[in-house]
């Protein structure tokens, strides 16, 4: 047995082309999460530079302009649908950008270990969950992989917010030098982020039409 399982989400972005509903203060609540976020986008882009031996200041200087970032709020609605594998709210995927921030209100959210199992991510009031993106895959040649995840149904309601990190329009991304030798030649060949989100939306739409 299957069941449809609704969501509906708003999101936000810095190119000003966001439609804003008649709520009190609901703008000025958004544009401070996104900045708020933002801040903590580049702390954390500034660690996993350490981390893995990039210059300090890289990953966040090429992120830093967020004309390609978007910041979506998203919302479960209750539902009766059993809590079986093929019910999912988002099915197994990566993201498109260089690292995403994910807060939620309950479970669902579910992450890929290397393994390939399933586990649950983090819940609790005040954490975030850090998800690394392809683009950081591919500048690291793989040895940070994007993080496979999904949100599975939990037949509760769950509201999440969500802001992908992107790299700056026009930036070429491709394996630096640092992660390429002998015993890891070159994996992913050089392209930009506006040019891989349409194309990973492209296929997306395709896998979409094929499956209904």
């Amino acid at each position: 047995m299957s069941a449809t399982i609704e969501w509906e989400s708003f999101g936000y972005g810095p190119d000003g082309a966001n439609v804003w509903p008649n709520l009190i203060n609901f703008e000025s609540d958004i544009r401070g999460c996104w900045e708020r976020l933002s801040n903590i986008g580049d702390t954390v882009l500034e660690s996993l530079a350490l981390a893995s031996g990039i210059e300090q200041g890289f990953l966040r200087n090429q992120c830093a302009t967020r004309e390609l970032s978007t910041m979506r709020l998203l919302h479960y609605s209750q539902n009766s649908a059993p809590n079986l594998e093929h019910n999912v709210g988002i099915a197994a995927h990566t993201d498109f950008e260089c690292i995403t921030l994910i807060l939620q209100t309950a479970p669902g959210l579910e992450l890929r270990t290397r393994s390939g199992e399933w586990i649950d991510a983090l819940t609790e009031r005040g954490h975030i969950v850090v998800l690394l993106g392809d683009m950081l895959e591919r500048w690291t040649n793989g040895k940070l992989q994007a993080t496979g995840h999904r949100v599975r149904n939990t037949e509760t309601q769950r509201m999440s917010i969500v802001m992908f990190l992107a790299v700056n329009d026009g930036v070429e991304v491709k394996p630096l030098p640092d992660f390429m030798n002998d015993d890891a030649p070159v994996k992913y060949e050089t392209i930009d982020q506006r040019r891989h989100l349409a194309a990973e939306i492209a296929q997306a739409e395709i896998y979409r039409d094929e499956s209904q």
